[in-house]
């Protein structure tokens, strides 16, 4: 094989798998996984445990807090049973996330995806933090904590701390039951109108049939107006 049929195998290969990057939504998952990984760092870097640094008054600051817990500052009051049982739960939340995303590969699309790939992202930057970093104040010396440091509201106690990995977690989880919903809804509609164009073959009144037809034109047009939406975003 010559150089030149060698870099054109490559440079295919590339283009595959940027297209395959770019359709996955898998850019999304580095992307805030990076973000994730990056500011818990540079908290680390610049911060000690317990700083804080006001943005806007009362509502919302940069907070360095060390959480032996789970998303928001949940936890079981037990050190040991905290980090066994969060660092499982990430791993075992990761795998399942994954797994439905793979098995259902030819209907998930779009925001199902996007939705999908927030979920996976945020998993996986809290595990990194349970698996690898350890805690810097008496109360969390030696215990696996990640690092929370988005911060609402003040001092209020009743409003956890948290970081980019959490909410791409509640983000995800909220994008992907409106996702379920419009699926749902557009499913149903389609159902609707199949069984219309069921009865228009069955049933012999002259009215019933030009009812039916006028309902079945009518769900089409609305069917071309939402396309030509969706051709026109795309050209945008």
């Amino acid at each position: 094989m010559s150089i030149s049929a060698i870099f054109s195998l490559l440079g295919e290969l590339c283009q595959k798998f940027f297209k395959w990057l770019w359709k996955s939504f898998a850019w999304l998952f580095l992307l805030m996984f990076v973000i994730d990984i990056t500011t818990k760092q540079l908290i680390k870097n610049f911060m000690n445990v317990g700083d804080e640094i006001e943005l806007i008054p009362n509502f919302l600051s940069i907070h360095y807090v060390e959480n032996n817990g789970m998303a928001f500052g949940l936890n079981f009051g037990d050190d040991l049973a905290n980090t066994i049982f969060f660092i499982s739960i990430s791993i075992i939340g990761f795998i399942i996330i994954a797994g439905c995303m793979i098995y259902y590969r030819k209907k998930i699309h779009g925001v199902g995806l996007a939705s999908g790939m927030l979920m996976l992202s945020g998993c996986f930057g809290n595990l990194i933090d349970r698996a690898f970093y350890t805690g810097q104040t008496p109360s969390t010396i030696n215990q696996h904590v990640v690092v929370d440091w988005i911060g609402f509201f003040g001092n209020d106690p009743g409003f956890a701390r948290f970081n980019i990995a959490d909410s791409c977690l509640v983000i995800g989880t909220i994008m992907l039951i409106i996702w379920l919903f419009v699926e749902e809804f557009k499913a149903n509609k389609q159902k609707k109108l199949q069984q219309e164009k069921i009865s228009l073959t069955t049933t012999n009144n002259k009215a019933e049939q030009d009812e039916i037809k006028n309902t079945i034109n009518e769900n089409n047009k609305e069917d071309v107006v939402i396309d030509n939406t969706k051709k026109d975003n795309k050209n945008e």
